[in-house]
């Protein structure tokens, strides 16, 4: 795939840069000091900066939970926000970050495969690569110094990144998709022990075309509707209602799902919709 040649230099977009506006999304935890150092070498970098913690408690290594969270939050960031990605970072002992620019934002993330997961392939506008690997931690935390400091900075790029198109890809994992049915998978557990399902809104509404359906899990008895909200049924009643992801999700009204349902990340749930009639 090749992107728009046009954009030689990427201070073009520096300069709608909104409010030297940092966000960091990383699976360092937060017990530790990695997450407050990756914060201290962004203000040393540029001290005019404005930092947002947006998750460091991403599961380790899971990039697809951490593509999950982003493309949730940054929708609600002002365009030209800049967003940091500290998750699997340390992928291999000759790793580089790249630079993603899109239409609306400014995304720095390691080589792994989770900036193809967060960004629309049509609305990228340029990619670079880093010029120099990182190789630990320390090293990790230079480069990301050295590129806020030359963006925020509006210095040049051309010494430290060159414009780079072979990034590692991955494909989310998409359900199967019959006439009468969705066969879905558990891609998240919340804070609240809702279980998120890898189905949209939009799928539903094409594959289901406002059928009556059945939506089976483990061996329960199968919820038979999707909820506007959790409210629309009595307090420890089973739904299933379209988050804020906008995604499907199974809950119970001020419940567990996950513990009381036995609901696990990565186990299937089918929906079956009733057949047309002939």
């Amino acid at each position: 795939m090749r992107y728009p040649t046009g954009h030689t230099n990427i201070l073009k977009f520096v300069d709608l840069l909104s409010m030297n506006l940092v966000t960091l999304t990383s699976d360092f935890g937060t017990s530790d000091g990695y997450a407050a150092s990756l914060k201290g070498v962004i203000y040393s970098a540029y001290d005019s900066v404005h930092v947002i913690d947006l998750i460091h408690d991403i599961e380790p290594f899971d990039i697809v939970q951490a593509a999950l969270f982003l493309k949730q939050a940054i929708r609600h960031f002002p365009n030209k926000t800049v967003h940091i990605i500290g998750v699997d970072a340390l992928y291999t002992s000759d790793a580089h970050l790249l630079i993603l620019e899109t239409q609306q934002q400014l995304l720095i993330g390691p080589d792994n495969g989770i900036l193809s997961l967060v960004s629309d392939p049509k609305e990228i506008l340029t990619i670079y690569r880093h010029r120099k690997p990182y190789t630990d931690l320390e090293s990790f935390l230079q480069r990301v110094k050295e590129l806020i400091g030359h963006l925020l900075s509006e210095k040049s790029l051309k010494d430290l990144a060159v414009p780079f198109e072979d990034y590692q890809k991955r494909i989310d994992l998409k359900p199967t998709i019959g006439p009468n049915q969705i066969r879905a998978s558990v891609i998240h557990i919340d804070r609240f022990e809702n279980v998120i399902l890898n189905v949209d809104a939009q799928l539903l509404k094409e594959i289901g075309h406002d059928r009556a359906l059945k939506i089976f899990y483990r061996r329960n008895d199968p919820i038979t509707q999707v909820a506007q909200s959790y409210g629309d049924v009595e307090v420890g009643e089973v739904t299933c209602v379209i988050n804020s992801y906008d995604l499907m999700e199974i809950g119970i009204n001020k419940g567990k799902a996950h513990s009381m349902l036995g609901l696990n990340k990565d186990d299937t749930v089918i929906i079956e919709f009733e057949p047309n009639s002939l």
